[in-house]
């Protein structure tokens, strides 16, 4: 009974190791399969060392996890998040100009006017709702930046612009854009 109990538990652990696979498990079926990628790689030991380990990858691991990916769910053993992900696909930024003066913008080391508090933690999903959709929370922070902005400049008009770009953020769209100037202060899109 203890040699099957044995048996399973080093079962159980190398398909665990296969399915887990540190350090692979982020390998497609196309890594290093170009000549050019891997004359390259193979002048030094560690670049043999990687085309060895996507070639064996490629021949075993990636069609043993194939079969056995369906049973991860039911015995709830998936990995469905990552600690440390690909990173963000779209950059997106938050711009306040007063009276045409740009006096924020987010990552913007020379426009940084409410930087402090429009990066605190409590603000900030207000501030990422703000550029993501028309939510009930953007009027009072609107409203917060425009008193500000009327305290601190003797404002007359403010304009709240967010945009949205493929990463890094070269290339930029706008997004949504809200505007106020006095004598009403209404915010319009």
């Amino acid at each position: 009974m203890h040699q099957i109990r044995g048996v399973a538990v080093l079962v159980v652990g190398l398909i665990m190791l296969v399915l887990g696979a540190p350090g692979v498990d982020g390998l497609d079926a196309d890594s290093l399969t170009s000549p050019q990628q891997r004359e390259r790689l193979r002048g030094t030991w560690v670049g043999s060392l990687e085309v060895t380990i996507a070639d064996l990858n490629r021949w075993f691991r990636l069609p043993v996890v194939a079969r056995l990916s369906p049973l991860q769910r039911p015995l709830r053993i998936a990995q469905s998040w990552a600690l440390y992900g690909v990173g963000p696909n779209q950059s997106r930024r938050m711009e306040i100009r007063v009276d045409g003066r740009l006096v924020f913008r987010s990552g913007d080391a020379d426009a940084t006017w409410l930087a402090p508090a429009l990066r605190y933690r409590r603000v900030r999903p207000m501030v990422v709702n703000t550029c993501m959709d028309d939510s009930e929370r953007t009027p009072l922070l609107l409203n917060a930046i425009r008193n500000r902005a009327v305290r601190d400049f003797g404002a007359e008009e403010v304009t709240v612009r967010c945009t949205a770009s493929p990463w890094p953020g070269d290339v930029e769209r706008e997004v949504l854009s809200y505007a106020a100037s006095a004598p009403d202060w209404t915010w319009s899109q």
